[in-house]
């Protein structure tokens, strides 16, 4: 779906979440946040999978054709990449869970619901304990930590139940076993 080089710096791409926003004009756009895979796992030469960065890339008007946004500067990519999406349709804000680009630290950071917002990198802001920051993804907080039992892959997904007023994360830890964290509010995740 998302297009890709195909060549020494990017064998693929492969979305991880996604979102679709509406304009006030009407206009409807299909959002993919996608990681760049540079190689891919060797079990015989004992190479790990290596993640380059992680990018936003969109549809417009149901267009079968991917638009990927520039790629982020290295300093952003190694600290926040992708993982999941969670819209609050109420207060109008995305909500995005990310992990360094292959695995790692979960971090939060939030954005308006709307696609001039999301592909602003200044208009983002990332929780770092206490608040949120804006425009600065060196400041997210772990919210899930990495520990010697526990480190976070990107595929992620978030919900929240409202009838219950529980949020449950679902995730794999890097050897491969499923994870599921139910924090008591948004930013405070039980540690593994």
């Amino acid at each position: 779906v998302v297009p890709s080089r195909h060549d020494q710096t990017e064998v693929t791409a492969i979305p991880l979440a996604g979102v679709g926003l509406t304009t006030p004009q009407r206009e409807q756009y299909r959002i993919l946040w996608y990681v760049s895979i540079q190689q891919w796992e060797n079990a015989l030469l004992q190479t790990p999978t290596t993640a380059s960065y992680s990018g936003f890339a969109y549809s417009r008007n149901g267009s079968p054709d991917w638009t990927r946004l520039p790629a982020p500067s290295p300093q952003s990519a190694a600290d926040f990449g992708p993982g999941a999406i969670w819209f609050d349709r109420l207060h109008r804000y995305l909500y995005l869970f990310g992990i360094r680009p292959a695995s790692g630290p979960v971090r939060l950071a939030r954005v308006p619901a709307s696609f001039d917002a999301l592909v602003d990198p200044a208009a983002r802001e990332y929780w770092n304990g206490t608040s949120w920051i804006r425009g600065d993804a060196g400041a997210a907080h772990d919210i899930l930590p990495v520990t010697p039992q526990f480190t976070a892959r990107s595929e992620i997904s978030v919900a929240f139940n409202a009838a219950a007023g529980v949020w449950t994360m679902m995730l794999l830890n890097a050897s491969t076993n499923l994870a599921l964290r139910n924090p008591g509010q948004l930013e405070l995740w039980q540690a593994p």
